[in-house]
């Protein structure tokens, strides 16, 4: 009996001891379990960011590329605009553009980059949407970018590419040069209205572009090649004379400072209004120019026009040395100025607009001014204070900001006249310091003058000469609101050009 209680009682014991180690296996197998759904969980969520992420790197990625293709749109968007206005700018200028028939203009739009040369090929995308980017020559995307780099080199493989191949216009040689004919974007062929000067073969950078004055003054015949690529008139000048006309008005003869700018358009390819032209615009060697070789020689083929005019009375001639040198060589044979009867007043405001450095007067420096008073010249207007002094242009100029600006700077500087506006000239650079407004303001009491000069002197059935610049000849014309071609930018006036109008 007791051996059999001890015997239920080691299989109870035995019976716990499994229940335990049934629990303990349960219970890890119950760890297991939340550890194993706790790592699965984990790799999910991880699965979950990863995709996440992934998503993000490719909308980034996306967002990169579109805002890429934004930007390149933008520039040619702002490069398109710009065109635009540039078109504009041309139309304005040269609004008879406008006569062109619809189908015209529809063709030239079509034509728009037909002949423009290109700095690469893009074999992949032949769009007719031109990468404005590779204009420049700089398009980072290379052959993946989705615009056309159009063809380049393949009929000129050898030639400078921002040549403009197009033949001379001789038929338009008094016309105002065409602007988008330098920048090799001329869309208007041989219709163009206006000059499309000739440039050497190879152009050279503007930094390269050297002249020696001396050598240029000891000019004594005129080399015929130069005087065609240069397109200069001198024995046959276009004249626009009426000889029932009161009045002639004539241009100064060509001088060193005009001379030296045609040769850089025609050796760099490049404009007056272009910035690299500065360093030859704002050299002091060119203050005040005096006439080329090529000018006096203009004047000589005009003297003989105007000695048949024998009733020429009085000339009125702008202070600046090319001016008085012009009127002193056309009329220095004519018998109304040897017999003295002839009077030349120099007259201060038909300087020209305050531009550049061949327009800072010096002549009413002691030995020039005494040079041409002794000739027979009137200086009587330059003998009030203010006036017979350097500052004399300061008095001239019409706009009072401008004025009150210089006036204060010469002051505070204790500096000359010629300093101070040069430095003004290069701020302004290329923009002139006088405005349109203020010369256009000159012109007009020019003519006043003038008008109440002949009715006090009674020479309404005299002739009288004026002799001037380019700009204030033009805005005088618009006054008389004759020539219109001239004030209207269709036609330059020409150095030693003769244009008769009735006062």
């Amino acid at each position: 009996m007791q051996q059999q209680l001890e015997n239920q009682i080691k299989s109870s014991e035995q019976k716990i001891e499994n229940l335990k180690i049934d629990d303990q296996q349960s219970n890890q197998s119950q760890k297991f379990d939340e550890d194993q759904q706790k790592n699965i969980q984990q790799q999910e969520e991880e699965n979950q960011n990863s995709k996440v992420n992934q998503i993000q790197d490719k909308e980034e990625i996306q967002q990169m590329q579109n805002q890429r293709w934004d930007n390149l749109e933008d520039d040619e968007d702002e490069e398109e605009n710009e065109e635009d206005q540039n078109d504009e700018k041309q139309n304005t200028v040269s609004s008879y553009f406008l006569t062109n028939s619809s189908t015209e203009n529809k063709q030239n739009q079509e034509n728009k980059y037909k002949y423009r040369n290109y700095q690469s090929y893009n074999k992949q995308n032949q769009s007719t949407v031109i990468c404005q980017n590779i204009l420049k020559g700089s398009c980072k995307f290379g052959q993946k970018c989705r615009f056309s780099h159009g063809k380049y080199g393949q009929k000129y493989p050898n030639i400078n590419p921002n040549i403009n191949y197009k033949k001379n216009l001789n038929q338009r040689k008094f016309a105002p040069t065409c602007l988008y004919y330098l920048q090799n974007s001329c869309l208007k062929e041989n219709q163009c209205e206006l000059y499309h000067p000739k440039f050497q073969q190879y152009t050279i950078d503007p930094s390269e572009f050297y002249f020696d004055l001396d050598d240029i003054k000891r000019t004594n015949q005129i080399n015929s090649q130069e005087q065609d690529y240069l397109n200069y008139q001198i024995q046959e000048i276009n004249h626009q004379f009426d000889p029932q006309d009161n009045c002639l008005i004539i241009r100064h003869a060509l001088s060193h400072y005009n001379y030296i700018g045609d040769r850089f358009i025609y050796e760099t390819g490049k404009s007056f209004l272009d910035k690299s032209s500065k360093q030859f615009q704002v050299n002091e060697q060119l203050i005040d120019a005096e006439l080329h070789y090529y000018g006096l020689q203009q004047c000589k083929t005009v003297e003989k026009k105007v000695q048949e005019i024998e009733d020429l009375q009085v000339v009125f001639v702008s202070p600046l040395q090319r001016s008085l040198q012009t009127c002193l060589n056309i009329f220095q044979q004519h018998p109304n100025f040897i017999n003295k009867s002839m009077k030349i007043i120099v007259l201060p405001q038909l300087m020209e607009i305050l531009s550049k450095v061949q327009d800072i007067s010096t002549s009413l420096h002691s030995t020039i001014k005494q040079k041409y008073k002794d000739l027979g010249f009137d200086f009587s207007l330059f003998e009030s204070p203010e006036m017979n002094t350097d500052t004399w242009q300061l008095q001239v100029i019409k706009d009072k900001d401008v004025k009150k600006s210089i006036a204060k700077q010469i002051e505070e500087e204790k500096a000359k006249w010629e300093k101070i506006c040069i430095r003004s000239i290069r701020q302004s650079f290329p923009k002139s310091i006088e405005t349109n407004e203020s010369v256009e303001q000159r012109a007009n009491e020019v003519l006043e003058y003038i008008q109440d000069y002949i009715k006090q002197n009674k020479l309404e059935e005299k002739k009288i000469a004026i002799i001037s610049h380019a700009k204030i000849i033009k805005l005088m014309l618009k006054q008389k609101q004759q020539h219109e071609k001239f004030y209207n930018y269709k036609q330059n006036v020409a150095n030693c050009q003769i244009i008769s109008i009735n006062l």
